[in-house]
C-alpha cells in the first residue's frame, strides 16, 4: 500500500513538472484590452479575464500549441491567437452570423435522419439532418426563421413549423406513386404488405420466403420490414455469441464453480435452441404436410418413388440423431456423477484441514490486523511529507514563472517606451532639418534674385559685356543651388539598383570639371579597375563622387603651393565597395570638423558653394546603408573614405588611369 502511494505521488509530481504558467491577454480589433470576458482553450473550462484583459492558466505540453479557443459571450468569436514566450495573445471580433438549430421530425415525432433541407432566405442554404434530426442553419444577425415556406425537404412535404425553444419543422414523405406491369397471363397490382403476417415469422427464412411476392413497397412497408430483418438478425446474433461465450469462458484457468455456471448457461441456451428448432420442424413438416395433400395427386410414379426414399432416409436420420442423443446423454450423466463423488470427497478433505487451519488463521490475522495499522499510520505520514514538499516546490515554481514574467513584461515595457523615444527624436531632427532647409533654401533663392535686381539697377552703368558675364555668373550659382537641392530631394526617394560601371561615373565627373582642372593644371588620377561592376544606385553613388570630387578640385587650388594634386580610387573587398578622393589643399580646420555634414554649412572662409556637398555626401551613404570616415591636415591634405555594401561585384586586374 505504502509502495503504491508513493508512486502514484512520484506520477504526480512528474506529470505537475510538465505544465507551465501562460498569461492570457485578451484585445479587440482595435488593439484595446478587453476585460472581464470569459474563456476557454483547449476545450476546457472557462476562465474570467481581469480589469486588464489578462488571466492566467496551467497548460501542460500537448496543450501546446493551442488548438481551439472559445468565447463565452455568444456575440464574439476569437478571430485569431498567438503563443510566444508565455504569453498567449487572442485577438477577438464581433460575430457576424448566429447558429440557429432546428428539429427536423415526422407527425409521430420521429426525428428524420440523413435528409437534405434547402433553406431559403438572404442566401441558399443546403445542409443534411443528423441522428436526431438537427440541423443548424448559420445566418446573418439580422436574420431569422419565420415560415415553412423557407424550406425544402428532399422527397418530403412540409407540414407546419412549430416554434419552441427549438424550433421543429415537421414534415412527411411524399409516397412514391404505384405503377402496374403486364405480364403475360393478366395484370396485377402490387400487394400491400401485412403487419400481421410479419408478426407470425419468427425466422430469416420465413421472412425471405414471405416476401417474394412483393413487387413495390411504400416507405412504411419497408420500414417495417427493415425492423423485422433487424430483430431476427439480432437474435441469431446474439444466440451464436452467447453460445460461443458460454464454451469459450470454461479454460485452464478458469474457477470450477463459475465453469459449472457456464455449463448450465450452455444447456440452457441449447436447450431453448432446441425448443425453436422443433418448432421451426413441425411448421416445416405441416408445410409439407399441406403441399402433399394438395399435389400429391399430380406427382409421378418416379416422383412418388423419390419422395418416399427421402422419406424413409429422413426416418433413418433422425433415429441415428436419437441414438446419438441417448449415448451422449448417458455419458454426461456419469461424468456429473463422477464429478460429484469427488466433490464431496473433496469436502469432506477440506473440512478437516479446515479445522487446523482455523487457529493458524486466525493468529495471521491478528499479526495482518497490527501490520496495516502500522502500515497505514506510516503510509499517512509519508503521504502528507510528500504532499508538503510537493506544493512546497510547485509554489516555489510558480513563484519563479510569475517573477520571470513579471521581468518580461516589464523588459517589453522598457523596449516599447525606448522605441517611441527613439521615434520622437527623429521626428524632432527631421522637423528641425526641414525648418532649417526651407529657412536655407529661401535665403539661398533669393541671393542671386537680388543680384539679379541689383545688377537690372547699375545695368546703365556696366557695358553689354560685363552686364552679361555677371548675369551668367548669377544664373551659374542659382543652377548649382537649384541642382544640390534636386539633390537633396532624390535621395529619399531613390530606390532604383542596377549594374553599375565604376570607371563611367568617375569618367563624367572628370569631364564635368576638366575647365576647372586644366585652368589650375591639376593633376587627376584615378585608381579604378576599368571592368569593376557592382549592382546599387548610380544616381546616388554619381552624387557622393560628384560632390567629393568638387571639393577636392576646389580646395586642392586654393592657397596651394605647390601643384594641386586629386586622387580618386574606387576597389571591392569582403562585398564592399571602397571609395576614396584625396586632395592636397587646404584641409579641414579642427574647429569645424565636428559640423561639415551639416546643412548649409561652409567649414572655409573661401568657400563659393552653399554648405550642401557635404550634408548630400552623408545622407546619400547612409541611404546605401554605407559609411563616411575622413583624416586632414590642415595646409597638407585632406582624403575622404566611403564604404558601401553591395549585392555583386566583378573584380578585374587591377588598373590604374592617370590624366
Amino acid at each position: 500500500m505504502l509502495s503504491l502511494g508513493l508512486l502514484i505521488l512520484a506520477i504526480s509530481t512528474a506529470f505537475c513538472q510538465n505544465r507551465q504558467l501562460v498569461q492570457i491577454r485578451v484585445s479587440g480589433e482595435d488593439l484595446k484590452p478587453i476585460p472581464g470576458l470569459a474563456l476557454s482553450v483547449n476545450s476546457g473550462e472557462y476562465i474570467s479575464l481581469d480589469k486588464k484583459g489578462i488571466a492566467f492558466i496551467e497548460l501542460g505540453d500537448n496543450d501546446l500549441p493551442v488548438k481551439n479557443i472559445k468565447v463565452q459571450d455568444s456575440s464574439l468569436e476569437p478571430a485569431s491567437w498567438n503563443y510566444s514566450k508565455g504569453v498567449l495573445e487572442v485577438i477577438v471580433r464581433k460575430k457576424s452570423y448566429q447558429l440557429v438549430s432546428l428539429i427536423v421530425q415526422y407527425q409521430d415525432g420521429k426525428p428524420a435522419t440523413s435528409v437534405r433541407v434547402t433553406y431559403q432566405g438572404q442566401r441558399e442554404i443546403q445542409v443534411s439532418s443528423d441522428n436526431l434530426g438537427r440541423i443548424e442553419l448559420p445566418l446573418p444577425l439580422n436574420e431569422s426563421v419565420s415560415a415553412k415556406t423557407q424550406f425544402t425537404v428532399e422527397g418530403h412535404r412540409i407540414l407546419e413549423l412549430l416554434n419552441g425553444d427549438i424550433q421543429r419543422l415537421i414534415i412527411e414523405a411524399i409516397p412514391r406513386e404505384l405503377t402496374t406491369t403486364q405480364t403475360q397471363t393478366a395484370a396485377s397490382s402490387s400487394v400491400k404488405l401485412d403487419a400481421r403476417s410479419l408478426d407470425n415469422v419468427k425466422s430469416l427464412s420465413e421472412l425471405f420466403s414471405s416476401i417474394g411476392e412483393y413487387t413495390q413497397l411504400s416507405e412504411n412497408d419497408k420500414r417495417q420490414l427493415d425492423d423485422k430483418f433487424a430483430q431476427l438478425f439480432a437474435e441469431v446474433k446474439d444466440s451464436i455469441v452467447q453460445r460461443q461465450t458460454y464454451l469459450d469462458r470454461i479454460s485452464n484457468t478458469s474457477v470450477v464453480n463459475e465453469d459449472i455456471k457456464n455449463l448450465l448457461n450452455q444447456v440452457g441456451s441449447e436447450d431453448r435452441l432446441l425448443q425453436q428448432q422443433r418448432e421451426e420442424f413441425n411448421n416445416k413438416i405441416a408445410v409439407i404436410e399441406s403441399k402433399l395433400n394438395s399435389g400429391f395427386s399430380t406427382l409421378s410414379q418416379a416422383e412418388r418413388k423419390g419422395l418416399l426414399d427421402d422419406l424413409n432416409a429422413l426416418e433413418s436420420l433422425l433415429s441415428e440423431n436419437e441414438s446419438r442423443f441417448f449415448e451422449n446423454h448417458n455419458d454426461y450423466r456419469q461424468i456429473i456423477n463422477g464429478l460429484k463423488e469427488k466433490y464431496f470427497d473433496v469436502e469432506r478433505l477440506e473440512n478437516q484441514l479446515s479445522e487446523s487451519e482455523s487457529k493458524r488463521l486466525q493468529e495471521q490475522e491478528l499479526f495482518r490486523e497490527q501490520m496495516l495499522i502500522a502500515a497505514g499510520v506510516l503510509a499517512f505520514l509519508s503521504a502528507v511529507a510528500l504532499l508538503l514538499v510537493y506544493f512546497s516546490n510547485r509554489l516555489r515554481k510558480q513563484k519563479k514563472q510569475l517573477i520571470k514574467a513579471n521581468n518580461e513584461v516589464i523588459q517589453m515595457n522598457e523596449n516599447l517606451e525606448e522605441m517611441v523615444n527613439q521615434r520622437t527624436t527623429m521626428l524632432r531632427e527631421a522637423n528641425e532639418e526641414l525648418d532649417t532647409f526651407l529657412y536655407r533654401a529661401s535665403h539661398d533663392l533669393r541671393s542671386p534674385l537680388c543680384s539679379i535686381k541689383g545688377l537690372v539697377n547699375i545695368s546703365p552703368y556696366l557695358t553689354k559685356d560685363e552686364l552679361i558675364d555677371k548675369v551668367g555668373d548669377t544664373m551659374h550659382n542659382m543652377d548649382r543651388l537649384l541642382e544640390k537641392l534636386e539633390m537633396v530631394s532624390e535621395i529619399a526617394g531613390s530606390e532604383h539598383h542596377a549594374r553599375v560601371k565604376l570607371i563611367d561615373i568617375i569618367k563624367k565627373v572628370e569631364y564635368r570639371f576638366s575647365d576647372f582642372i586644366l585652368r589650375y593644371n591639376e593633376l587627376f588620377v584615378i585608381d579604378c579597375p576599368t571592368d569593376l561592376e557592382i549592382i546599387s544606385d548610380g544616381n546616388l553613388l554619381e552624387s557622393i563622387i560628384n560632390n567629393l570630387v568638387e571639393n577636392a578640385v576646389y580646395f586642392g587650388a586654393v592657397e596651394n603651393r605647390e601643384r594641386p594634386v586629386v586622387r580618386v580610387s574606387a576597389s571591392f573587398k569582403d562585398q564592399n565597395l571602397i571609395l576614396s578622393v584625396y586632395d592636397n589643399g587646404v584641409g579641414i580646420d579642427r574647429e569645424v570638423r565636428d559640423r561639415i555634414y551639416n546643412m548649409f554649412f561652409k567649414g572655409h572662409i573661401k568657400s563659393r558653394g552653399h554648405g550642401l556637398g557635404l550634408y548630400i555626401v552623408n545622407k546619400a551613404v547612409q541611404a546605401l546603408n554605407g559609411n563616411i570616415v575622413f583624416e586632414t591636415q590642415p595646409l597638407q591634405y585632406t582624403l575622404f573614405l566611403v564604404t558601401i555594401p553591395v549585392k555583386q561585384a566583378v573584380q578585374q586586374p587591377h588598373m590604374a588611369v592617370a590624366s
